[in-house]
């Protein structure tokens, strides 16, 4: 029988989680905590604490998930999927216009149309459908990078 077990961590100082980027002069760090690492810092406490021979045994038992930033250990940060889009002119959530939707669905259709013998002047490209009274946005979408959680009825991204 498996149990699940919620943790929440909060660090006393920042945590620098180095990232490997191509082509950059710099390391950047991770915005979120590997469930990985906390798997390999209990292999390491049990190293220093003498219990090298529990090592396999414990951890084949426990799976960590990713630790993802929230506001409060009771909220739960969820990373945006990957097809997520957002307005590159007016980024996040808004309470009005522009804000992030999800490509997915758009992009499965377009890609099974285009099996079927679909024939498209042009590539699949989304901009910003929002528009008011004074103009259309109408510019790029670019990939939502992040987390949101979900406060009562609304949503906020951090």
């Amino acid at each position: 029988m498996k149990e699940e077990i919620f943790v929440s961590i909060t660090p006393k100082s920042p945590i620098y989680l180095g990232e490997i980027k191509p082509n950059t002069s710099f390391l950047s760090s991770k915005n979120y905590l590997p469930g990985g690492l906390l798997l390999g810092a209990l292999g390491e406490y049990l190293v220093r604490s003498k219990r090298e021979g529990e090592i396999r045994e414990i951890t084949k038992k426990i799976r960590f998930g990713n630790f993802f930033p929230s506001r409060g250990e009771t909220l739960w940060a969820i990373p945006f999927p990957v097809t997520s889009l957002e307005c590159k002119r007016e980024p996040r959530f808004k309470p009005k216009g522009h804000g992030i939707f999800d490509s997915l669905l758009v992009s499965l259709a377009y890609a099974e149309l285009q099996k079927a013998g679909a024939k498209f002047p042009v590539p699949l490209d989304f901009k910003c459908r929002y528009s008011d009274s004074n103009s259309n946005c109408n510019r790029r979408m670019d990939r939502a990078l992040g987390f949101f959680i979900k406060e009562k009825c609304s949503v906020a991204k951090i």
